[in-house]
Order: structure tokens, then C-alpha cells, then sequence
């Protein structure tokens, strides 16, 4: 029996299939977001992420499977609590922030009395409010995601998708909306569903992930326990990380979970360290340094769509 406490489902989805043609971008997708979760949705590019969520939306037809929102499967009364921002926002460059605005308010509905609050409200909240004025043209990359966002909360929304949204940021950039979608969650009390390929920030903000690959979901549940793991995990600094790479792919007793920068990251799975170590310079590896590792976000995504 659940407790009256428990978070609620903002989100369940099961069997959601999507075909073009022959061709199945989406396959029998099934996961489930709870209130107040910020939900990582991550994939290689063509792995079905924007289509699975434009049919999430309804924004196109699903060939399979259900969508629920807060319990409700009617996606036109849903999109009452929802805010999205899907691919690539398009603002009208001749007009302001402010005017932008105030056309979407009147799209989505929202009664003239409270307009202009609304708008002024989302202006601040995204740090825009200096701006609002400016013609969307001379806005930089950074400030119109910053705009989509507040178009995408000027109806209040409790769901918020994001799609890709750090694409094209700056390091600074990126930082800043990492730390505004957490203010979203906490202070706000939205959930965000969001899309990335930026492993490193969603680790860092996301508690709970799922992993699509070829259209299907390969991984899903919270960060923390994905990333435990029961077997020793080592960062090996050699004078050939290639050949070594290629050494340690061949051992069915250590798996290869990624080489960069020189450095060659291995699971042991059927030897200790000491042994690896020994079996390495028998080997003729001149191994300058072992260390342990913790595992990460990366190493999960690349075992999983491997």
C-alpha cells in the first residue's frame, strides 16, 4: 500500500511505438517520471529521443502504446499542465521578448487580466526582464533558450520537456540553465523531463535517467544506484594506451569501458587489481599508474548503447 505521501506519476508511458514506413524509430517504449523528478532522457543521436517526445506531446501520432499525464491519457486536457520546449525554438526576430510573449500568451489561453503579470514574471524568473524590450533578432543563442524556457512557464505548467536544451551553449552558458532547471524543481515544484547529450550536467542535476537506444530503453532508474558498482573500476596510465586498449579488449576477464586522453578505463570483472597489474607488465606494458575509479554517467551510458 502506498503511502499518501508518495510522489505521483507526472508521467507514464508504456509500449509507445512510432513507425515511418517499414522504419521503427520508437519501440515498444515503456518509463515513468515521478512528481518532482528532473528525468534525464538520454540516447545517441537517431536513437528516437525527440520523436518519443513529440509523441509524448501528441504533437504526432503514436502507431502503439499509452501516455499518461498525472493519470490522465487525454493529452488535450493535459496540455493544461505542460510547458516543452522541443528542437530548435522560433521566435519572430522583429519583435521583442515582451511581444513574443504576449502572442504566446494569447495562444495558450491565458486570460488578458493576468497577461501582463505572467509575462512579467517569466521575464524575471529567466533573467530577461533588462531585455524584454530588445528586438528577439539581436538576442544571443543563450538568452533565446532563456526566452523559450519563459514561454514554455507562462501557463504555470507542474511538466516541463526540454529538448536539448544547452545545444549550442557556451561552458558559462550551460552552468547557468544547469542551475535554473534545478530552481525550477525545488523552488517551483515543476518536474523536468529533459533531453541531453551533455552526460556531465545531467549527472550532476538529474536523480533519475532513462537510456534509449535504437528506439528502445535500455536503462532506467535513479542515478545514484545506476552508477554503484560491484566491481572494482581503474583509470590505467601506460606508455601505449592504444595497444593497451586493444590488449585489455581481448581479456574476457576485464571489460574496456572507454580510452581518452591517454588513459585507459577497464572493469575488472574475474581479477583483482594486483593480479591486472602483474599480468600487464608480464605483458610488456611499462603501466605508470593504476587508479581507482568511480563510475560514472559516461561509463554507464557507453555499456548500455554499445
Amino acid at each position: 500500500m502506498s503511502d499518501d505521501n508518495d510522489p505521483v506519476d507526472a508521467l507514464v508511458v508504456r509500449g509507445l511505438t512510432r513507425r515511418y514506413g517499414k522504419r521503427v524509430v520508437v519501440k515498444n517504449l515503456d518509463l515513468s517520471v515521478k512528481q518532482g523528478d528532473i528525468y534525464g532522457f538520454l540516447g545517441p543521436n537517431g536513437a528516437g529521443k525527440t520523436t518519443a517526445m513529440r509523441c509524448m506531446l501528441g504533437l504526432i501520432a503514436r502507431n502503439g502504446g499509452t501516455v499518461k499525464i498525472f493519470g490522465d491519457s487525454n493529452l488535450v486536457r493535459s496540455h493544461a499542465h505542460i510547458g516543452a520546449i522541443i528542437e530548435n525554438p522560433v521566435f519572430h526576430g522583429w519583435l521583442s521578448g515582451k511581444e513574443n510573449l504576449r502572442l504566446s500568451a494569447s495562444y495558450a489561453n491565458i486570460p488578458r487580466s493576468e497577461r501582463k503579470k505572467a509575462i512579467e514574471e517569466v521575464l524575471e524568473r529567466v533573467n530577461l526582464a533588462e531585455r524584454a524590450r530588445d528586438k528577439v533578432r539581436s538576442y544571443s543563442l543563450g538568452m533565446k533558450q532563456r526566452l523559450a524556457i519563459a514561454r514554455a512557464l507562462l501557463a504555470k505548467p507542474k511538466l516541463l520537456f526540454l529538448d536539448e536544451p544547452t545545444n549550442g551553449l557556451d561552458p558559462r552558458g550551460v552552468v547557468e540553465l544547469r542551475e535554473f532547471i534545478g530552481t525550477l524543481a525545488t523552488e517551483d515544484g515543476i518536474t523536468v523531463f529533459i533531453s541531453s547529450h551533455q552526460l556531465s550536467e545531467v549527472e550532476a542535476l538529474c536523480n533519475r535517467v532513462g537510456i534509449i537506444h535504437h528506439g528502445e530503453l535500455r536503462a532506467e532508474g535513479n542515478v545514484a544506484e545506476m552508477l554503484m558498482s560491484d566491481k572494482p573500476l581503474l583509470d590505467v596510465t601506460a606508455s601505449d594506451p592504444g595497444a593497451l586498449a586493444a590488449h585489455c579488449t581481448e581479456r574476457p576477464d576485464v571489460t574496456v569501458l572507454k580510452a581518452a586522453r591517454g588513459v585507459v578505463r577497464v572493469r575488472l570483472d574475474d581479477i583483482d587489481a594486483a593480479m591486472f597489474n602483474a599480468a600487464l607488465v608480464q605483458g610488456g606494458f611499462e603501466v605508470s599508474a593504476l587508479v581507482p575509479a568511480t563510475r560514472s554517467l559516461e561509463d554507464l551510458f557507453l555499456e548500455v548503447t554499445a
